[in-house]
């Protein structure tokens, strides 16, 4: 797996009661489920988000997979350099090649914070909805998340989901790196 993609997403925090009541009434859509660890790395001088940039690996446990992914905000989206590499600190040559255009230097990284999150996903007409409940150093929350073509097509499914159920939430204001990093200090 070596790719290059434009990640457009919508996320929101819900909380716990509501976020099992979604899974219940959504079984039956028949879900693809994950444990994904991320870790996730950047210098000391915080250069990889000082240019709005995120480095993780993803170890997939139940598929037995890691995947380097290094992420760069392009507008509304981020564009994400995906590999399948060896292990959690592996990264391939396209990424440090990238990082280096960056100003970065590959044997500076540092892990910064790690999180496991246990997913479901359901492939729809219009994107990808994801339940992912995240466990940071002691730490839980519920998201909600839908990947799509725009971010407005995305908005409206999750927003749809969420008002037919009767759920209250709010827009996820951080991404989980940055939850993770606050949780971590």
């Amino acid at each position: 797996m070596n790719m290059e993609n434009l990640e457009i997403e919508y996320k929101v925090m819900v909380d716990s009661i509501d976020f099992f009541y979604l899974q219940e009434k959504l079984k039956d859509y028949r879900p693809e489920t994950f444990i994904q660890e991320n870790i996730y790395y950047d210098t000391v001088f915080e250069q990889i988000s000082r240019n709005d940039l995120s480095l993780r690996v993803r170890h997939i446990k139940n598929k037995k997979k890691f995947i380097a992914t290094l992420k760069e905000k392009v507008g509304d989206a981020r564009k994400e350099y995906e590999y399948e590499v060896d292990g959690e600190d592996s990264f391939p040559k396209e990424i440090i090649d990238k990082l280096n255009e960056y100003g970065v230097d590959y044997e500076c990284l540092v892990e910064t914070s790690r999180l496991t999150t246990f997913r479901n996903e359901y492939k729809l007409e219009n994107g990808v909805l994801c339940l992912d409940e995240n466990h940071y150093y002691g730490n839980v929350d519920y998201e909600v998340e839908c990947e799509s073509s725009t971010l407005e097509k995305a908005k409206k499914i999750v927003k749809n989901l969420l008002d037919k159920n009767g759920i209250s939430y709010q827009e996820s204001k951080l991404s989980k790196v940055a939850r993770a990093n606050r949780y971590r200090n």
